[in-house]
């Protein structure tokens, strides 16, 4: 074998190295599940007005319930006074989920798009 046929060999054996463990070390998502608050939407939205949020968006997107793929309605609620936000899901016209909530808001990510 030539001097440039083992470096080419050595070359590609790196690569596929560098690719298998690319996949053990990072992997592809997987799903996990968490607690989430479900309700109705009537006692989820007194829930978020104690804390004075008001919707700042929402927004239509795909949520997989076991092996189904669903189109559902999200929102974001916001309080501009004192930085609480909120993510909900209309699960149905009877369930409404609080996924998340939290505080502090940056709507500026100009250029943070590395962070």
């Amino acid at each position: 074998m030539t001097k440039f046929g083992k470096q080419l060999l050595a070359a590609w054996i790196f690569s596929i190295s560098v690719v298998v463990f690319s996949n053990l070390a990072f992997g592809a998502p997987v799903w996990a599940e968490k607690p989430i608050q479900c309700a109705t939407p009537a006692e989820v939205f007194d829930r978020l007005d104690g804390d004075g949020l008001v919707p700042l968006f929402s927004s239509i997107g795909n949520a997989r319930v076991e092996n189904e793929l669903h189109t559902k309605m999200y929102a974001m609620l916001y309080n501009a006074e004192n930085g609480k936000w909120a993510f909900i899901e209309f699960f149905d016209n009877e369930t409404t989920c609080v996924i998340v909530v939290g505080e502090g808001v940056d709507f500026n990510v100009q250029g943070k798009e590395e962070s």
